[in-house]
């Protein structure tokens, strides 16, 4: 059994790159976690650019409509 790589204690099951992409994966830059840390990974990253939502609006509003 491959541990969690994110020192979970839980067991990897999953290979994870980040935002790497495919060319990351492809060259083994990639660590095995398991579901419960790539969900809790991706919900942060959600939530960091759910947070620019108000700024965009904003910066897109400045600029005028088409």
């Amino acid at each position: 059994m491959t541990m969690c790589e994110n020192g979970c204690g839980r067991e990897g099951t999953t290979k994870w790159y980040g935002e790497g992409g495919v060319l990351a994966i492809s060259h083994g830059f990639f660590r095995m976690w398991c579901e419960r840390c790539i969900i809790e990974e991706q919900l942060k990253y959600a939530l960091a650019q759910a947070e620019r939502i108000p700024g965009l609006r904003t910066e897109l509003a400045e600029l005028g409509a088409p």
